[in-house]
């Protein structure tokens, strides 16, 4: 037995995938442009990941963040094998 979905809920889903996706789209494209005041399409370039990634703010500010990312995985992956653990412990137990 097949079953689709209403029309209504599959539109729904493709407009909301697009009010996600579609504002990263455009930082992304805009961020390799040449213009520097962004209003129109002047050409590719990756000057200004060049200039973001030779500051010295950016440089410890990526650092951080990185770091704080690290972190946190390390709080995540050490909370699940406790609570696989301890979840193994009350199935043996019980």
């Amino acid at each position: 037995m097949s079953w689709r979905l209403p029309r209504i809920r599959v539109l729904f889903t493709a407009i909301v995938f697009l009010c996600l996706y579609a504002p990263i789209v455009l930082v992304v494209v805009f961020s390799v442009n040449k213009d520097p005041q962004l209003l129109h399409w002047e050409g590719f370039t990756l000057h200004w990941y060049k200039q973001a990634f030779h500051d010295e703010a950016v440089r410890r500010t990526r650092q951080f963040a990185f770091g704080l990312a690290w972190g946190d995985w390390a709080v995540a992956a050490a909370s699940l094998a406790l609570f696989c653990v301890l979840l193994a412990m009350l199935k043996l137990f019980s």
